[in-house]
C-alpha cells in the first residue's frame, strides 16, 4: 500500500478573551521611554582644564562632557541651496558652487541621470582620497621628527630648548632696540688681580 500525503490544514489555536486581554494590558503597562536627558555643555577654560589633565585620571563623565564639547563645536554641514529649487534641479552635473566640506553628501535621487551621479561619486572619492594623501604626509612628517629626535622625553626637552631660544633671540632684538647691548649682559665681570 502506497502512502497518500495530503496537505492539512494548519493547526489553529484560538485563544480565550481572558488571554487576548492580558496580552493588551501587558502592552499598556509598559513604561514609556525615558527622554534622552540633555546634559550641558562645559565651557570652553574647563574643556581646557581638562584636556590637560591624564586622562587616566579623568571619570567617565568628564570624558562625556569632552566628547559633548567636541561634537558641539564641530560645524554641521548645510543643504545644496539649489537642492529642491524649481530650476536646475535635479542636477545634469556636480553643481560649480558644491563643497565637500560645507553641503550635505548628494544622492542619487537628486541627478537626471546615472551619469551625473557618477561624476559626483569620483569627484567625493577623489576628495576623500586627497585628505588620505594628506594625513598619510602629516604622519610622515612626525615619523621623521620622532625618527630625528627620539623618544617622547626627548622631543619634549628638544620643543622647550627652541621655543626658549626664539623667546631669547626676541629679547635680545628688544633690548638691541633699546640700545642696550645683549653681549655685555651675560659676559662675565672681568675681576682685576693685583700682581
Amino acid at each position: 500500500m502506497a502512502a497518500v500525503l495530503t496537505k492539512s490544514a494548519p493547526n489553529v489555536a484560538h485563544k480565550s478573551e481572558s488571554q487576548a486581554e492580558t496580552k493588551v494590558d501587558s502592552k499598556a503597562e509598559k513604561a514609556p521611554k525615558a527622554p534622552k536627558v540633555q546634559r550641558p555643555i562645559i565651557s570652553a577654560e574647563a574643556y581646557a582644564l581638562l584636556k590637560d589633565a591624564k586622562k587616566a585620571d579623568l571619570t567617565d563623565e568628564q570624558r562625556q562632557q569632552m566628547k559633548d564639547y567636541r561634537r558641539a563645536q564641530k560645524p554641521s554641514r548645510i543643504t545644496h541651496p539649489l537642492v529642491g529649487a524649481k530650476e536646475g534641479f535635479p542636477f545634469d552635473t556636480v553643481p560649480s558652487d558644491y563643497s565637500f566640506v560645507t553641503h550635505k553628501p548628494l544622492g542619487k535621487k537628486q541627478f537626471k541621470d546615472g551619469t551625473g551621479f557618477l561624476e559626483y561619486r569620483a569627484a567625493q572619492l577623489k576628495y576623500r582620497g586627497q585628505r588620505l594623501i594628506d594625513q598619510g604626509d602629516k604622519l610622515a612628517q612626525k615619523a621623521k621628527i620622532d625618527r630625528q629626535y627620539g623618544n617622547e622625553d626627548t622631543r619634549k626637552k628638544a620643543k622647550k630648548f627652541t621655543d626658549m631660544f626664539a623667546e631669547l633671540e626676541n629679547l635680545k632684538a628688544a633690548l638691541a632696540a633699546q640700545g642696550i647691548d645683549p653681549t655685555t649682559l651675560v659676559a662675565p665681570a672681568k675681576v682685576e688681580t693685583a700682581a
